[in-house]
């Protein structure tokens, strides 16, 4: 994802067993690579170039530098920073064996170590071979443009999208301080076989002055709810606020923000139930975790009541951005504070108590091919949870991307007697079931005050 989308939200600051060590050390270093690694550099400027590439999300070059400068400095910290590098870029073993090594250093203790391996296995590559077998990802090259395409949310007939494209514009709305086009909300239709149909820009009063986009419909497409882009007076970053307004004849008409926004702080992103009682979105209002937190609100008597932070198993003290949530009540977000393959990730969860938003699993990192070492993000599920879209900037030629995603259909056929995708997904990837962590519920004081076995 472009450092445009990053301002343009206000709310990401920069990202930056039974096995031998000879074994390991012969697997993660590649020696004959060394040659480019200057011989006269000294360990200092090694670190250096290694820690440059690593704050450039470079993972692959700075895996490299890493490799050599552990054996050259007797600094444990750069142990932690090699096992970590590893880790993004998917050798988890590797990456395990290098950790133990600094944790021997440092007097970390086994559950330190058992944590970093699980966080580990969940988000690498490795760990997600086989289910990537059975998926199909597309770039849909009909519907993206040179400019930034993103958040696709699903509607029976087609998919709406946020873009800075200005095709067709003799004037064009033009953000100096982001140097891109403000975003505007677009859709096109999608035919049964998934060919998309011609893009049209939302019509009426929805996109205004400024950005408007990262929307999703109720069931029949006649309200929309939007973030749109706000300049306060004295403020030094604009303020998000959730939107809506109605569809009619064939115009988005009635826009007026939500009584969930809280002023002075932004609210965005939002994802709405298929039976329109519950608005999840982003929020950095008091009373998180950090940075941008996830939160649902319940529509009671016409009115959205007050929003409940989805708690510590969802939050970090980082990010937690772009939530959809499917016809399974599964949640999908992206983070950039948790473990991750580079940058922002997807991940998913479900709740141990159908009525309790407060009893959602540690979110998980769906890994491969889902997400890669760019920024992954915008993941959406269909009714069969079986295909959808999500939003890469994987492909270095392109800006952000939107993409599709399908399971195969025999692999979709044998597990659709199941009648839960969440669960045929976690038990393909991971044993997640079998760590009782992952069954806590835990409140904003971190503190377990209920669990089930």
């Amino acid at each position: 994802m472009r450092g445009f989308l990053f301002t343009l939200f206000a709310f990401i600051v920069a990202i930056p067993f039974g096995f031998t060590s000879n074994n390991l050390i012969s697997k993660d270093t590649t020696r004959s690579a060394f040659v480019s690694i200057e011989a006269s550099m000294t360990p200092d400027e090694i670190a250096d170039k290694a820690m440059r590439y690593r704050d450039q999300s470079k993972f692959k070059q700075a895996e490299l530098y890493f490799s050599k400068l552990v054996y050259l400095t007797d600094d444990p910290i750069h142990l932690l920073d090699y096992a970590k590098i590893l880790k993004k870029n998917g050798n988890c073993k590797s990456a395990l064996f290098w950790f133990k090594k600094y944790a021997k250093i440092k007097g970390t203790d086994e559950n330190s170590i058992g944590k970093f391996h699980f966080n580990c296995s969940s988000s690498s590559i490795e760990a997600n071979k086989e289910l990537s077998k059975h998926i199909k990802i597309k770039n849909l090259t009909t519907l993206n443009s040179v400019d930034l395409d993103f958040s696709p949310a699903i509607c029976k007939n087609g998919v709406l999208f946020t873009s800075t494209r200005q095709e067709g514009k003799v004037i064009k709305k033009y953000d100096a301080n982001m140097g891109e086009n403000y975003t505007d909300l677009y859709f096109a239709q999608v035919s049964k076989n998934g060919e998309i149909g011609e893009v049209e820009k939302l019509k009426g009063e929805i996109n205004g002055k400024y950005h408007d986009g990262v929307a999703c419909f109720n069931a029949d497409a006649t309200r929309i709810y939007f973030t749109r882009n706000f300049y306060e007076e004295g403020a030094k970053n604009a303020k998000l606020s959730i939107c809506t307004a109605v569809k009619q004849d064939g115009k988005w008409v009635n826009v007026k923000e939500i009584d969930l926004n809280l002023k002075g702080y932004s609210s965005c992103h939002p994802a709405v139930t298929k039976d329109g009682k519950r608005m999840y979105f982003s929020s950095n209002r008091p009373g998180g975790f950090g940075g941008m937190d996830l939160y649902v609100s319940s529509k009671v008597n016409g009115k959205w009541s007050e929003p409940i932070n989805l708690g510590i198993n969802i939050n970090s003290q980082k990010n937690e951005i772009f939530p959809s949530i499917s016809s399974y009540d599964i949640l999908y977000f992206a983070s950039n504070g948790r473990n991750t393959m580079g940058g922002l990730d997807i991940f998913m969860s479900q709740k141990v108590f159908n009525e309790d938003e407060r009893s959602w699993m540690s979110a998980y990192n769906m890994g491969a091919p889902f997400n890669s070492t760019a920024d992954d993000f915008g993941f959406v599920a269909d009714e069969s949870g079986f295909k959808g879209y999500f939003n890469s900037d994987r492909n270095k030629e392109t800006q952000d991307d939107i993409y599709s995603w399908e399971y195969s259909q025999i692999f979709a056929d044998n597990h659709k007697a199941q009648n839960n995708p969440f669960t045929t997904t976690i038990a393909v990837l991971n044993d997640l079931f079998l760590y009782p962590e992952k069954l806590a519920i835990v409140d904003q004081k971190k503190k377990i005050y209920s669990s089930k076995s």
